[in-house]
């Protein structure tokens, strides 16, 4: 027997080979769960995006939650993989941002 390091293809029935699996829920610790296409993937495509979310509730009567700034600072934080959580909370651990957190959003 032979050992592999991923698991075999499956094919369809025409013989032709499925694609990958994907996650049945998308993660919300990636940045392109807040954004629109094109994905995110490295800080420099959070830079040159034009808009960025402000995270306000659905109903849209509330003001932006976090302006430019903060917002590009988050969702910056969110494409370094393994430092993500302490940049994270470190974010929101300031004075004026941890009231921030009472929004369904964030």
């Amino acid at each position: 027997h032979e050992l592999y390091c991923a698991p075999p293809k499956k094919f369809d029935d025409a013989g032709k080979p499925l694609p990958p699996p994907t996650h049945r829920y998308p993660s919300t610790a990636t940045p392109s769960f807040y954004l629109p296409a094109p994905k995110v993937r490295t800080e420099d495509d959070v830079i040159y995006r034009p808009n960025l979310p402000g995270f306000q509730n659905d109903d849209d009567i509330d003001p932006a939650v976090l302006g430019q700034r903060d917002s590009e600072l988050l969702i910056s934080y969110l494409t370094v993989p393994y430092l993500r959580v302490p940049l994270v909370v470190t974010f929101f651990s300031t004075d004026d941002r941890v009231h921030k957190l009472e929004s369904k959003k964030l």
